[in-house]
């Protein structure tokens, strides 16, 4: 007997917690609701293709591939994503500065070396000539905004209004980047 749309709510009801203890057992809380509640919205989806008798059966495994995935998906993660500590801990100052940008745009808070890198080009390629000189040296070599300004023939207060325009059009440039690679 196929289950009908009337019987899903029964079958949330009297499986839930069993399901999610079944979770519980193999990950953290918050991780088992999730995929405790991922389990149950898969039901949702093709509750028309499970069979009453076997419904039971049919939540125990797919909590369990559901897991198995989990897993895999945060080894991958491990082994091909820097965290933002790491990119923090890194040398290259244009690499702390993408990474301030790209941190807000970034749900998991992590992003590939490649990731990074390609960012940091396209905000670079972007940039006029003047737009790039003043990013080297405010963001890479940390010039003195005094001995800049002073360089440059301008006033600091002048400087800082240039920094400022700078940092708003990395920050929109970063902002496309991300919504483009969703």
């Amino acid at each position: 007997m196929k289950i009908t749309p009337e019987k899903v709510n029964e079958i949330v009801d009297s499986n839930y917690e069993n399901i999610y203890y079944y979770c519980r057992i193999r990950m953290e809380e918050q991780d088992a609701k999730d995929i405790t509640q991922e389990v149950f919205l898969a039901l949702l989806d093709s509750y028309k293709k499970v069979e009453f008798e076997r419904v039971r059966q049919w939540l125990y495994n797919t909590a369990y591939y559901m897991v198995v995935d989990y897993y895999k998906e945060k080894e991958r993660r491990k082994r091909h994503f820097l965290s933002l500590e790491a990119v923090a801990g890194m040398q290259d100052p244009t690499a702390r500065f993408i990474e301030e940008l790209v941190e807000e745009n970034l749900p998991e808070n992590v992003f590939s070396e490649e990731q990074l890198s390609d960012c940091r080009a396209k905000v670079l390629m972007r940039l006029s000539d003047r737009e790039r000189e003043l990013y080297e040296n405010v963001f890479v070599e940390k010039k003195s905004y005094a001995g800049l300004a002073e360089q440059l023939g301008i006033s600091e207060s002048t400087l800082r209004k240039r920094i400022s325009r700078l940092t708003f059009k990395i920050r929109k440039i970063v902002k496309k980047i991300m919504s483009q690679k969703e």
